[in-house]
């Protein structure tokens, strides 16, 4: 019998039967999939037999957070008097985001909590130019997001910004 000082579920049950496995040893194997982070400290017992005594082991395991690193971005919001764009994308919790491109200024931004965040697209020096000369260049744009303790997650886009004039 397997039990959890936390919460979370054994897989495909609490209890397993035992197989040999050489010699007089024996083993049952199960997963344990925890539901929240913490300390947890899992109990296997063995109630014993006519042939073998009853035995029991516990070992701690510390399950980390899991940070999502899952990002919406709306459509930009291009400004022809500027030459930029706005960019809103909404974050699931804190963490560090990134804007780097071709043709693009580079910053960056720390997200606070979960929400949305307004990023404006601003082009590079050479880019500016190009847009005074034509009325319009393409930018390639990398927004990343890192959350705080996760994995980042990059998404690539390009863009026309447009400038009246």
């Amino acid at each position: 019998m397997l039990a959890s000082s936390g919460t979370g579920a054994f897989g495909p049950a609490a209890s397993c039967a035992l197989a040999p496995s050489g010699g007089a040893q024996a083993t049952c194997g199960l997963t344990f999939a925890p539901s929240l982070a913490g300390l947890q400290t899992i109990t296997a017992s063995y109630g014993g037999d006519s042939t073998h005594r009853s035995s029991s082991a516990t070992t701690t395991l510390q399950v980390g957070v899991t940070h999502s690193n899952a990002w919406v971005a709306a459509k930009p919001i291009f400004n022809k008097k500027a030459g930029t764009a706005t960019l809103v994308a909404t974050f699931p919790g804190p963490g560090t985001l990134v804007l780097a491109g071709s043709g693009v200024k580079r910053q960056s931004k720390r997200v606070t909590q979960a929400g949305k965040v307004r990023l404006t697209i601003r082009p590079s020096t050479k880019t500016a130019k190009t847009l005074e000369r034509r009325g319009s260049a393409t930018v390639k744009v990398t927004l990343t997001y890192t959350p705080t303790g996760g994995r980042p997650r990059a998404r690539t886009v390009k863009l026309t910004l447009r400038l009246a004039h």
